[in-house]
């Protein structure tokens, strides 16, 4: 009865520290694997922004040319059928959608007005790629033309004057079931 007295506390101590032990062990495999992760989440978006720089590119370069429509309609159709998770493309001289593509999204879109955009949230993204001349994400959410995504906005400038905004619509479902994250 006195050996159990003694080795009482010494028991508890070690149990305790056994158990600080495998909680620590548990956070540092869980750490590694959401960084994994997010890294590869970062990479499949960083990977889609590039196809908004070339839409932003491909809009200095092109516009206007007597074939945009048709132009624009190539263009965007190699982007869209080559990546998974892109939603819609879109071009918005002055502000005002006008070339989008897939033509199903044409009208949910077609005339949005994006300067002017009711969600505030919209419309501060939209600011900050004005005035840093930037790309810009807007907050994951519900999408315009429906589903749950987030868009990515550019402003177009010729010269000093604001020519309009390219976006590339995201669909994070899809993103994150590329790149494993799924439940």
């Amino acid at each position: 009865l006195l050996a159990l007295l003694l080795l009482l506390p010494a028991w508890a101590w070690a149990g305790n520290w056994y158990e600080a032990r495998l909680i620590q062990q548990a956070r540092a495999g869980a750490a590694g694997e959401i960084s994994a992760r997010a890294s590869a989440l970062t990479a499949a978006i960083n990977q889609r922004i590039a196809f908004l720089q070339g839409l932003h590119s491909y809009t200095r370069t092109e516009w206007p040319g007597a074939d945009f429509d048709q132009a624009f309609e190539t263009f965007a159709s190699g982007f869209y059928f080559n990546a998974t998770g892109v939603r819609t493309l879109m071009l918005a001289p002055e502000g005002i959608a006008r070339y989008i593509f897939p033509l199903l999204d044409w009208n949910a879109l077609s005339g949005y007005d994006i300067l002017n955009d009711p969600e505030p949230a919209t419309r501060a993204a939209v600011q900050r790629a004005i005035h840093t001349r930037a790309v810009t994400l807007s907050q994951p959410g519900e999408l315009r033309q429906g589903g749950f995504g987030l868009t990515a906005w550019q402003a177009v400038y010729r010269g000093k004057e604001l020519w309009g905004l390219v976006s590339i619509a995201l669909d994070l479902d899809a993103i994150l079931a590329e790149v494993g994250v799924t439940n």
